[in-house]
């Protein structure tokens, strides 16, 4: 069985590259939240494209939950500044 962040980055990948392009795939990692009232699972794909995008981090991650589909193993996703 594949570990779940695995399974979490193949439901965003094709999000990101049709957004964003292929390029910046690299950058997207999934990984297990410090803080469980952030959620399970986090990525700081937005920040830290932020400079390649030439956009707040905080309208990639918009963009991104807008166009994110129905998933059998997300049940919420969402954007989150600090």
């Amino acid at each position: 069985m594949k570990p779940i962040t695995d399974i979490i980055y193949n439901e965003l990948k094709p999000v990101i590259s049709e957004l964003f392009g292929n390029d910046l795939l690299d950058k997207l990692v999934i990984q297990e939240t410090n803080n469980s009232k952030f959620g399970d699972y986090q990525t700081n794909f937005a920040m830290i494209t932020s400079k390649d995008l030439r956009q707040a981090p905080k309208k990639t991650a918009e963009k991104i939950v807008e166009n994110f589909k129905d998933s059998k193993v997300i049940d919420k996703i969402e954007a989150v500044s600090y």
